[in-house]
């Protein structure tokens, strides 16, 4: 099979193969980027990369090499013995892989960043940024803006608080800044494309004849066009050096038209557009987007039953928390743009004044309010379903989920291994998304990592808690059992004058209260206070992470679970053996009041954090992913709101028990989809119900208008799911995520009206698949990158092929095709050692045929396979300077495309190859004294040499924040810094980052002095300390 290069994504033949085997069941035992388990936070700001080595070119110190010679020397006779088979340019092509040609503007768009620029403070080469202080730092730090994009207008921006979105500039620039302003308001699927032909029909309709115009005539036509199709009211804020220049354009259709979508376009140097987003965007978004959505509800509706329909979808949208203002022009656009279709039905108005709709239906079709039984059903049932409330075809909407949320990239903040602990005889367990392993984020991949940053703050605040329980006592729930005789140390449940979920522990009448602070008696009865945590606890617990003893919680092994699976559940789960399992754990009573208990020095919650860890471990993994993407969506568009993970938890659990697994595999979108469903009911119901106590409303607590805001945001992922995901990805850097959507669901229409799933699969999926592996690959996911392929493969074995002549192709052959189509060597060489650890092939040996110039050939020591391979230049073969020089700039190169992985093991293997610079065996000691002059020049020479290494790991580890890279090298550091003052301010950094402020600050000051005491002003961003 040949794949068609699938950079452009413009143009693909149909893919016919039909694997006749199948690789071996088994999880991946390669780790993605070798991750903490424990979690990963990464920097708002790194360091760039350069192409130059000017710090560790030092020409007057190499009186060293020459002493040099390396342990496993080769022969110039042995190295012409390796050769290169003919015919193997292809296999050894090393390009760099980008998903789409959008992507490689981009990505060049940002190396033009990593100029030239000597930093005092870093000691290397790296783009200006915020810390420096400089002015233009928004510039730098913003990853898609083009050099196109002026201070003067970015100033701008920042002044009339917009958000400067820019676009590919490839001719298209106007359309797509078009297109953009209609996403951020709520009306997506339009595209650069659908936009042009749009502005082309209707100029062709209005100017019979050809007219020469320049080209701001020729966009000021292109404009007006698009204004007159869709009612729109255009500013263009054109920035010509410092000067800015307003143009409006409006409509000049005949008829009146009151109210005009308004969208705003910045334009610079007259040739480039770019998007101007209001700063609030995304507040507005889900209102704006619900109400647009009405020109393709009911449109076979007379015009007053649909204008009923738009004043109650506003009225409902005005009980959230947004300005009825804003909403109301939006509501006014709507009746207005339904009334004048309407006349021209009615043969009121001539054809030129029909108005195109502004919001686009993925299928061309109506799309529902609502899902109807029925189709709900069909979520989970129907493979090939379309889905009638978002328009998206289920098997779109899952490659898009699988894709730009991959479940390797959902990251947990801490693994827990078992529902109960225990240390030096103290019984424990965590409470709440850290018990059951819910407290999930998803990966941040972009440069500047403001997801991972704002999740840090928010987390930092979510100490894992844990309950310490009672040895002593038990809790005795006696409804319906009054069989239980009295005993010391039991209490009972009394939940007379409690809400549900919550109780009072009484205590047996003989037991006796004197001298018992945590004992009250009310009346004939006595119940059970808080009962304090023992201060030796804390030294008697060791997690290796912070965390806090939250109180002292008893067990009830009584709680009656079967009460909650009294039916048959539909879809087997959860089994006998997980009820089972969770009645024999039980639940624990914590000392927590209700908001609104009567008496809550004394009252006791039920928690379930141990039921809730066994149903987690037990659910496959199509269920936890499910969970993980819901909670993903929901945590970056809902995160303002108080909305916890225990409410998602419950209405997940409740369908959990009416989607049967195998449905979750199979319609993994629809499952998604239908879970949101019951959300969305659950709180137009105001009765979310606890999971283990269905009377237990989660609800009853929050305010009417954040349930509304609520309401109106979770629908609004529920209709839009495409969207949110897509500004999910590009919020974190899965850049590619617009193209690829745009890609899938420019398709719907056709697959809704032939359902031709092999056509979905072999033109798109199979494409698509491949270039998001190396857009993973590039950046150092490989375990991901395999999984993509893998799933992609796995779904094009179970499509029919009609090629007879190709019957006889191997899911070996199937995959190294799919690697020829891979341009970065270290990605082929990788994905194909992983899949030979699968799957116990051999397809590596056809990656790398010059193992004689090898790394690993011409180093003593074990290589990491992963970088082993790398084939070295001939002149660097026998000395380690040379090796570490091509590691260094290796290290850089890959640092550049964010990879991690392969930029850490260079770097660290480069340091390496340094250091056994300074052994006595490279020194020659034995013709010198040890502590001679000479010799001791030699190692300050190597200490000098391995500066700008050392500052390379810093970058390496701010990609990801791999504290553990820079804690290994740390005191090398400190200690060449002694020698080197000028290194004081980037330790100081790297001391922050490691979480020792004192040792920073202190570093700081020395910087400081440094510079002040050599009468050198440096505006650095620093100031000297007290």
């Amino acid at each position: 099979m040949s794949l068609t290069n699938v950079t452009q994504l413009i143009e693909k033949v149909n893919q016919r193969a039909a694997p006749n085997e199948f690789w071996k069941k088994g999880e991946i035992t390669i780790e993605d980027n070798k991750d903490s388990i424990v979690f990963n936070n990464c920097l708002t700001e790194t360091n760039a990369p350069s192409n130059s080595n000017q710090d560790r070119a030092v020409s007057e110190e190499n009186s060293f090499n020459n002493n040099i010679d390396h342990v496993k020397k080769v022969d110039k006779a042995d190295l012409n013995n390796f050769t290169l088979e003919p015919g193997d340019d292809s296999e050894d092509t090393d390009e760099t892989d980008y998903f789409d040609s959008e992507d490689e503007y981009w990505e060049s768009v940002r190396k033009k960043r990593f100029k030239d620029v000597f930093c005092l403070k870093c000691r290397r080469h790296h783009p200006k940024h915020r810390r420096h202080g400089d002015k233009d730092f928004q510039k730098y730090e913003d990853e898609d803006i083009s050099h196109w994009i002026t201070s003067p207008a970015q100033k701008f921006a920042k002044e009339n608080n917009f958000e400067i979105k820019d676009v590919y500039g490839d001719g298209n620039c106007l359309f797509r800044a078009v297109a953009d302003r209609f996403m951020i308001n709520g009306c997506p699927g339009h595209t650069e494309v659908s936009l042009r032909k749009t502005a082309i029909k209707r100029i062709v309709g209005r100017l019979p004849r050809k007219n020469e115009q320049n080209r701001n005539m020729g966009d000021h036509i292109i404009l007006q066009a698009l204004a007159d199709v869709f009612l729109l009211h255009i500013t263009i804020f054109n920035v010509i050096n410092n000067d800015v220049r307003r143009t409006e354009i409006v409509t000049e259709m005949a008829m009146e038209t009151s109210k005009k979508f308004h969208i705003c376009l910045g334009h610079v140097g007259e040739f480039h557009y770019f998007s101007l987003r209001s700063m609030t965007w995304t507040m507005e978004l889900p209102y704006k987007s619900q109400i647009y959505r009405m020109l393709v509800t009911c449109s076979k509706y007379s015009t007053e039953e649909r204008s009923k329909m738009v004043d109650k979808k506003f009225a409902f949208l005005s009980q959230g928390c947004f300005a009825d203002s804003c909403l109301a022009d939006s509501a006014q656009y709507v009746l207005q743009c339904i009334h004048l279709n309407g006349n021209v039905k009615k043969q009121r108005l001539t054809k030129d004044t029909h108005v195109e709709s502004v919001f686009m239906s993925y299928t061309e079709s109506d799309v529902m309010f609502r899902n109807k039984e029925e189709s709900q059903r069909r979520l989970i049932e129907d493979q090939q379903h379309v889905d009638p409330v978002s328009g998206i075809p289920l098997p779109h909407l899952t490659f898009i989920m699988q894709h730009i949320l991959p479940a390797k990239m959902c990251l947990k903040r801490i693994v827990v291994d078992g529902h109960l602990f225990q240390q030096k005889g103290v019984f424990y367990h965590f409470l709440g998304s850290i018990q059951d392993e819910t407290e999930i984020f998803l990966r941040d991949i972009s440069w500047k990592q403001k997801s991972n940053d704002s999740m840090k703050m928010r987390i930092s605040f979510k100490i894992p808690r844990i309950v310490v329980l009672s040895l002593d006592k038990e809790v005795i729930y006696e409804r319906g059992m009054q069989t239980w005789e009295p005993m010391p140390g039991h209490l009972y449940v009394d939940c007379s004058e409690t809400l549900p979920g919550y109780c009072r522990l009484k205590l047996p009448t003989f037991d006796s209260i004197n001298n018992n602070d945590s004992v009250v008696r009310l009346g004939s009865n006595l119940f059970q206070k808080q009962i304090a945590v023992p201060d030796r606890l804390h030294s008697q617990i060791n997690m290796g992470f912070p965390y806090q003893i939250q109180c002292t919680g008893v067990r009830c092994f009584t709680f009656p679970f079967y009460h909650r699976w009294k039916k048959e559940i539909q879809s087997g789960f959860p089994s006998h053996n997980v009820i089972s399992s969770i009645v024999e754990a039980g639940c624990t009573l914590i000392p927590k009041s209700h908001p609104k208990s009567i008496s809550p020095e004394i009252e006791w919650k039920f928690d379930f954090s141990m039921a809730e860890c066994i149903i987690s471990k037990s659910l496959t993994n199509a269920q936890r992913y499910g969970f993980y993407v819901l909670k993903i969506m929901l945590d970056n568009i809902v995160h303002h709101l108080p909305f916890k993970t225990k409410h998602l938890k419950s209405v997940f659990l409740m369908t959990w028990e009416e989607i049967p697994p195998i449905a979750w595999a199979k319609n993994f979108s629809g499952c998604v989809l239908y879970v949101l469903d019951s959300l969305v009911t659950c709180l137009k119901e105001r009765f979310l119900p606890h999971y283990f106590i269905p009377e237990n409303n989660l609800l009853d607590c929050f305010r009417d208008d954040d349930v509304n805001t609520l309401c109106i945001i979770i629908e609004y992922i529920r209709i839009f799911p495409a969207s949110v995901i897509q500004i999910v990805g590009e919020k974190h850097g899965y850049k590619f995520a617009a193209n690829l959507i745009k890609r899938l669901l420019s398709h719907a229409e056709d697959f809704s009206a032939n359902k031709n799933f092999n056509v979905f699969v072999m033109e798109l999926c199979l494409p698509l698949t491949v270039a998001t592996a190396k857009f993973m690959a590039r950046k150092g996911f490989y375990g991901e990158s395999f999984s993509i392929l893998k799933r992609g493969l796995e779904q094009r074995l179970f499509v029919p092929d009609t090629n007879k002549k190709q019957e006889s192709l191997s899911v070996c052959n199937l995959f190294e095709s799919v690697l020829k189509e891979i341009k970065q060597k270290s990605s082929r060489v990788i994905l194909a050692s992983i899949y030979d650890k699968n799957v116990g092939k051999n397809v590596s040996e056809s990656i790398i045929k010059t193992k004689g110039f090898a790394l690993q050939t011409f180093l003593p020591w074990a290589v990491d396979h992963w970088i082993g391979w790398l084939k070295i230049p001939e002149k660097s073969i026998n000395h380690f300077t040379a090796i570490a020089s091509f590691l260094y700039d290796y290290s850089e190169k890959e640092y550049c495309k964010q990879n991690a992985v392969l930029s850490e093991l260079a770097i660290t293997t480069a340091i390496r190859c340094i250091k056994e610079l300074s052994t006595e065996d490279y020194l020659k000691v034995e013709t010198l004294d040890s502590g001679s002059k000479e010799v001791r020049s030699q190692k300050q020479n190597i200490r000098k040499t391995l500066i700008p290494y050392y500052m390379h790991v810093f970058a390496v580890a701010s990609l990801n924040r791999n504290v553990f890279l820079l804690m290994k090298y740390i005191d090398e550091i400190e200690n060449i810094s002694k020698d080197f003052p000028e290194l004081s301010s980037i330790v100081s950094s790297m001391f922050r980052i490691l979480g020792q402020p004192q040792k920073s600050r202190r570093y700081a000051r020395m910087f400081d002095e440094y510079y002040y005491s050599r009468g050198r002003e440096m505006n650095l961003g620093f100031q000297l300390r007290p």
